[in-house]
């Protein structure tokens, strides 16, 4: 359990505040919400393990808010050819994304992410 956190503490560090950028007209506007995770292979338990896990809400201008165990940090984001970046300025997060599927990867964590509503 204390990797599980440890897991969260650097998720949260490393999507700080930052300026990168999206578009206004994109697809992928509005609030995506952690349907699968896992640790190094491991399945984890997005309610239990996560604590409800992560809720990103993409928005216009290429802000992000994040959201996870209550704190809420705003981020950027763009996205190319199938291709997500959220950036805390210091660093940066990629993954694949479509219309309703979100997948990020990051130091042996996977999450999924689908699109409310």
């Amino acid at each position: 359990m204390r990797r599980v956190y440890m897991f969260a503490a650097v998720v949260v560090l490393l999507l700080g505040l930052s300026a990168c950028g999206g578009t206004s007209s994109s697809p992928y506007l509005g609030t995506w919400v952690t349907t699968e995770a896992s640790f190094d292979g491991r399945e984890l338990d997005v309610e239990g393990d996560l604590m409800g896990g992560l809720t990103l809400e993409l928005q216009e201008e290429g802000l992000c808010q994040l959201t996870f165990a209550g704190q809420t940090d705003t981020l950027t984001w763009s996205a190319e050819d199938g291709r997500i970046t959220l950036s805390d300025g210091a660093e940066d997060l990629t993954g694949t994304i479509d219309e309703n599927q979100m997948i990020v990867e990051m130091q042996g964590a996977a999450f999924t992410l689908t699109r409310k509503g």
